[in-house]
């Protein structure tokens, strides 16, 4: 929390939007001859994972994640 560059190498596709997409769909045109690796997660299962002692000291909260990190009012 409260750490600006916290995600640069981890995202969720339009999750800025009200309503985030509820599908990726990846379309390659040049792959890399090795790395260029993709990861999924499911963030519903990770909540699921946590200990009860986080998910209620999480309870309740926001946060903000803006679509461009120069908007994003954390960092102006």
């Amino acid at each position: 929390m409260g750490v600006v560059d916290a995600g640069d190498y981890w995202h969720s596709d339009s999750s800025h939007h009200e309503e985030p997409v509820k599908i990726t769909v990846l379309h390659s045109l040049r792959n890399p001859s090795r790395g260029g690796y993709t990861d999924f997660c499911n963030m519903y299962a990770v909540y699921d994972a946590l200990p009860e002692e986080t998910k209620k000291k999480i309870a309740g909260r926001d946060a903000i994640h803006h679509v461009s990190k120069i908007r994003n009012p954390r960092v102006t």
